[in-house]
């Protein structure tokens, strides 16, 4: 229990919280969230219950003046990074 003295001291304080708490809780509830299945594919789960698999993730990595094999009009490229330290 706050005591008499100090009351209106924090009942701004209490209200800030209040309001903060409001505020950074109701992102979370609208926000879809990003989860994996037991078998590790990604799938969106909407707020109103239903859920989807995650699109596919596509990077776009410049190889410019990178030594490649292969037709620079190929479909797939595969990209190799190593970090030798």
């Amino acid at each position: 229990m706050i005591p008499p003295a100090l009351k209106g001291h924090f009942n701004p304080m209490i209200k800030h919280i209040t309001i903060i708490l409001a505020f950074a809780t109701s992102f979370g509830i609208t926000q879809d969230l990003n989860a994996k299945t037991d078998d590790g594919k990604d799938v969106i789960l909407h707020k109103n219950g239903t859920w989807e698999y995650a699109p596919k993730k596509i990077f776009d990595i410049p190889i410019d003046g990178s030594f490649t094999i292969g037709r620079n009009e190929a479909k797939v490229t595969i990209v190799e990074w190593t970090d030798f330290q």
